[in-house]
């Protein structure tokens, strides 16, 4: 299947983006939306945004869903100084304890809601605008919402509170 490289829906996301909406692909399986989440990934820095692309098809619980999303914008070199700022909130947070020695451990010791808040703050205190970009969203918050139904919907209004 040839991929076409959807220069004007790049054109129009960009445009949406730049005036700070939202925006949610839906479309059945092999359209590509995940080719162009990766494309809008790789053409950010140009258009001075922060991006990160995440998927997550596969987590079933909130706590590891949040921790995949944190752990894979700290692993983004260009989020590396908002990541110490959510490590240095989320110490205070994890019983007062010192400094963890890495992101691992942090991201195992805090609860889902302070991790969350913690890096969702870095993000908003970025001197570039975030984007982030989540593939197969609503497979997770299906599976999620199946297992807790509570925190899947804390995650879901969370989310939404932060966009």
């Amino acid at each position: 299947m040839a991929v076409w490289k959807r220069e004007i829906e790049r054109q129009q996301l960009w445009r949406m983006f730049d005036r700070g909406k939202n925006v949610a692909l839906f479309a059945p399986r092999r359209l590509g939306k995940t080719w162009l989440m990766k494309t809008l990934e790789h053409e950010a820095k140009l258009k001075g945004y922060n991006a990160v692309f995440i998927d997550l098809e596969a987590e079933t619980t909130t706590k590891d869903a949040v921790r995949k999303l944190c752990k894979k914008i700290s692993e983004k070199h260009i989020f590396a100084s908002l990541w110490r700022q959510a490590c240095s909130r989320l110490t205070s947070i994890v019983q007062g304890d010192t400094m963890a020695g890495n992101y691992q451990e942090l991201l195992l010791k805090a609860d889902w809601e302070s991790l969350l808040s913690a890096t969702l703050k870095a993000l908003d205190d970025a001197d570039k605008p975030s984007l982030i970009l989540i593939d197969e969203i609503s497979v997770c918050l299906a599976s999620l919402l199946a297992v807790n139904k509570t925190e899947g919907t804390a995650l879901m209004r969370r989310l939404r509170e932060h966009r």
